[in-house]
């Protein structure tokens, strides 16, 4: 099992959460969506400019920017 963050997945590939690097409050709103640690997440759509993301998670959609994809880290 390899680790990465969330940022360096490509379309399509489903992957599972192992932690959150981020401060309390960043925390809180990615945990408010759904995004803990051993949930299976798959990017599905890349915005035409690049700095979103459409997540596939507990069979709802969700997008997030880069910079917090970055603090996402996963097991591929």
């Amino acid at each position: 099992m390899e680790k990465q963050t969330l940022n360096n997945i490509s379309l399509g590939k489903t992957v599972t959460i192992s932690n959150l690097s981020c401060n309390l409050a960043t925390k809180r709103r990615l945990l408010d969506l759904g995004i803990i640690s051993t949930a299976q997440i798959t990017p599905v759509l890349k915005s035409s400019i690049g700095d979103l993301v459409a997540y596939e998670i507990r069979n709802n959609i969700i997008a997030l920017r880069s910079e917090d994809t970055k603090l996402i880290e996963v097991i591929v």
